[in-house]
């Protein structure tokens, strides 16, 4: 989820939207979920935050989002956090769960190792990595067509020890053809920089559609 705009989200004074994310009707987890850089504007007698209600959260980065509310989620519950990351938010509060991370963990990033990518079903491409630090708080994948600029497509929460389903990949649905395609992979602290920049993938071309 990421550049959005939306407006009150809350469930006062009854748009029961519940967030950005979902509600826990019927036991709802939110898992392996990047919000970033999207922006919530407070209706008049709303509310607004950027989060969840009352779920448990395992995989998710919450970074560089701008609301009148707060960012987080309402644990009405004893709800839990794994692999969570609060970073760069611009907020009136952020409301992380137990056992999230919060801020920047701070020291030198490593970055990813192994990146390779792979056509994917004749009309994507399959990005796939390793993590090679502990300390960040997310990756962001970037794209590169011939000898252009790179350009991030997507951003994806840290990884979770121990967890082999939050996989540490990514398929470009929007890949576009016949010119050749380079990735990277970014580790990420707070300030959304490219310190923990991979090298580069061998460069994909896809045949025409």
């Amino acid at each position: 989820m990421h550049r959005n705009t939306f407006n009150n989200l809350g469930s006062s004074p009854g748009n029961d939207g519940e967030g950005t994310l979902c509600q826990a009707h019927g036991g709802t987890q939110v898992y392996s979920w990047s919000v970033t850089y999207n922006d919530h504007e407070k209706g008049d007698g709303g509310s607004s935050y950027i989060g969840g209600w009352d779920v448990n959260m395992a995989g998710v980065l919450f970074g560089w989002n701008t609301t009148a509310g707060w960012v987080g989620s309402i644990n009405v519950g004893q709800r839990d956090a794994a692999g969570a990351s609060f970073v760069g938010n611009r907020c009136a509060e952020v409301k992380p769960m137990k056992g999230s991370q919060v801020g920047d963990p701070g020291g030198k990033l490593t970055p990813p190792s192994g990146v390779r990518v792979k056509v994917y079903e004749g009309n994507a491409v399959r990005i796939i990595w390793k993590d090679a630090s502990n300390n960040e708080v997310g990756f962001r994948v970037d794209r590169k067509i011939a000898d252009g600029q790179w350009t991030a497509i997507a951003y994806r929460p840290p990884q979770i020890a121990g967890d082999p389903s939050n996989r540490p990949e990514w398929i470009d649905y929007l890949a576009p053809t016949a010119r050749p395609l380079a990735y990277r992979v970014v580790a990420l602290n707070a300030k959304d920089n490219d310190d923990g920049a991979s090298e580069p993938a061998p460069p994909v071309t896809l045949q025409d559609r």
